[in-house]
């Protein structure tokens, strides 16, 4: 790990550390460091790190030369997603670290409206943005000043997967708590390394590690806030191709979802959600976009692959039992509860802000490409 720019050690302390990891993401960096840049947080209140894994088409040269604010970190070889980012966070000098993905543009608001949720909250330890996709009609334009008509409440599903809820935003609307949720554009409590022992599990190198986190922070009575007003695009292709390589990703994420669960449960409880999970899986093929063939030939490819994807957890399960012993050692909340929770997707760990009762949301399948106007049934209930 190279620091192209030590003496920046040495100026004054911020409240967060905006971590941008890099990899190979020329093309996005303009438009994502313009933006953190831009924020309406006082610029000394936080610092920015770009943290590149060993990028081959001179993203850190480029950062280097055209952003002298910026402090670049350059790993030798490329750590992964979880590893780049762990080796870095004892780096960074803020109170909170913030975390966005190289492809992502953020409001003015995105920084401050993450500190102000979690300032609110003395359990909140991971507090989330409204993160709107390209294929979502408010993506358009991008903008950074204004507010769009609806917000995107990510959480998970009864099949333990990822999917998202269209609500109305307002400036003013309330942090949600949720069980988990994306973290392309996040910020965590310094506090985590120390409540969790760690923060990130490299073993998962990438696929999985969110919702491990967060089922970790929730089993242990703290909050995952998802924050309605810190606004985030993310720009990336989401294509989804059948090919061998789509597989393999499937394959890692099949295991390392399964993993995640099993982390926090007791025997009978992970057994009593397993049937759900591995469906989980064939769920996810509506989460990109897929026509109806290829979603179809996507979900009787998933099957199998959950299954050898549950084979792969089970054998990986001696490797990770020292961090399972570590996590039910942490973990307070009763028996059963992430069944439960499973069992009743809606539920919300303060029914004040359960979506069905406060918001009267309009749910929205993960991925699909909706008209204007047109909000479904929630889906994986």
């Amino acid at each position: 790990m190279v620091f192209d720019d030590p003496a920046a050690m040495s100026v004054g302390t911020p409240l967060v550390t905006v971590l941008v990891l890099s990899y190979n993401g020329r093309k996005y960096l303009d438009a994502c460091l313009h933006s953190v840049l831009d924020q309406d947080l006082p610029h000394e209140q936080y610092e920015i790190l770009v943290v590149d894994n060993a990028s081959t088409d001179g993203s850190a040269d480029y950062v280097a030369a055209q952003y002298p604010q910026v402090r670049l970190i350059r790993h030798e070889r490329n750590l992964g997603v979880d590893e780049g980012l762990n080796r870095v966070a004892p780096i960074g000098r803020g109170r909170y670290a913030a975390y966005i993905s190289q492809d992502v543009v953020v409001h003015r608001h995105w920084l401050s409206a993450l500190v102000e949720a979690m300032d609110s909250d003395p359990k909140a330890r991971l507090v989330t943005s409204n993160i709107y996709f390209s294929w979502w009609p408010e993506f358009k334009g991008n903008d950074r000043i204004g507010w769009p008509e609806r917000a995107y409440v990510c959480d998970l599903t009864g099949y333990g997967v990822l999917d998202y809820y269209s609500m109305p935003l307002a400036e003013s609307s309330t942090p949600i708590p949720v069980l988990a949720a994306d973290t392309a554009a996040s910020m965590i409590d310094s506090r985590l390394l120390q409540e969790l022992g760690y923060v990130l599990d490299e073993d998962f190198f990438m696929y999985g590690d969110v919702i491990d986190l967060c089922l970790r922070i929730n089993s242990m009575r703290l909050k995952v806030l998802f924050v309605p007003g810190s606004i985030a695009y993310n720009s990336s292709d989401w294509e989804l191709k059948l090919n061998r390589r789509t597989l393999l990703k499937a394959l890692r994420s099949s295991r390392n979802n399964l993993l995640a669960f099993c982390k926090v449960s007791y025997p009978g409880e992970f057994l009593a959600m397993l049937p759900r999970l591995l469906l989980g899986h064939v769920h996810r093929g509506g989460q990109h976009g897929l026509s109806p063939w290829r979603n179809l030939l996507y979900s009787v490819a998933a099957f199998p692959v959950a299954i050898l994807g549950l084979v792969l957890a089970v054998a990986h399960l001696p490797r990770m039992q020292s961090k399972r012993r570590l996590a039910l050692q942490k973990r307070t909340m009763p028996r059963g509860w992430l069944v439960e929770r499973l069992r009743r997707p809606g539920w919300q760990p303060d029914p004040r802000v359960w979506l069905a009762h406060t918001h009267d949301p309009a749910p929205l399948r993960e991925g699909r490409r909706p008209s204007q106007g047109d909000y479904g049934q929630p889906s994986g209930g």
